[in-house]
């Protein structure tokens, strides 16, 4: 009916929308072809914001997928963008978002950068919606550290927060990143070890990791999320390889 009406703003909004179900399907191709014609529409009207939400959201397929550049490219400039229109909680998601990036790509000062200015603006704005995923960050970045005492203190206030905000995705991220962040902590153990030592062993931070990644996709199964219950899927798998690993070294030690 958009389309019939000529009604360009709204053909973006619907057109976006299609892409951000395809995205929580998991069908990355299909919400890059919809996000890419959303965009193509926002830049003719000249709407800042609107270009600004589908690329935050195309910059989140990106992420999906695992093109961490092309993710950080729609970041970065969807930041310019939200700093030019002065939206702070936009901000705020974006530079959760990148510090999420970094932290998968290892680059751990850029992820504590970015997460420590997202925390900022949580705290100068009210708006939360993204402190869990951010936390969760800062706790990868103490594991990197090994910084125990941060470490679960950004574990624990990730998780109440995650509980008090109550968003299903951003929940799912949470608990998918406090998995890899325990998985950090049983990689200690694999490593020459000239750092303290985690407060728990090697098989409770696998543990705690396949828990967190097992919520992850009880919860994202229970919303339709397809996509995020493939990620839960391998990481399972991932945790189970790691146990496995250190066991079999056991057994032939």
């Amino acid at each position: 009916m958009h389309r019939e009406l000529g009604n360009k703003r709204g053909i973006a909004m619907v057109v976006g929308n299609i892409g951000l179900i395809h995205d929580s399907r998991g069908d990355y191709d299909e919400a890059l072809c919809c996000l890419e014609e959303a965009l193509v529409i926002h830049r003719q009207l000249g709407e800042k914001r609107g270009i600004a939400i589908v690329l935050v959201n195309t910059g989140n397929v990106h992420f999906a997928r695992g093109d961490y550049d092309e993710a950080l490219r729609c970041f970065e400039e969807t930041l310019l963008i939200s700093r030019q229109i002065g939206d702070r909680p936009l901000q705020e998601a974006i530079l959760s978002n990148m510090a999420s990036v970094c932290a998968e790509r290892g680059e751990w000062r850029d992820a504590r950068e970015a997460a420590v200015q997202a925390e900022q603006l949580w705290h100068d704005t009210g708006y939360a919606e993204y402190a869990p995923q951010t936390l969760s960050v800062l706790c990868r970045y103490r594991a990197s550290q090994s910084d125990w005492k941060a470490f679960s203190s950004y574990e624990r206030e990730a998780l109440s927060m995650s509980e008090e905000i109550g968003n299903p995705e951003l929940s799912i991220s949470c608990l998918l990143s406090l998995a890899k962040a325990n998985l950090q902590v049983a990689a200690w153990y694999d490593r020459p070890q000239g750092d303290p030592p985690p407060p728990f062993s090697r098989g409770e931070a696998i543990a705690k990791a396949a828990d967190y990644a097992a919520q992850a996709k009880e919860l994202a199964e229970a919303k339709g999320m397809k996509g995020f219950v493939k990620k839960a899927d391998e990481l399972l798998a991932k945790i189970e390889d790691v146990g496995q690993g250190r066991a079999s070294t056991e057994t032939k030690g």
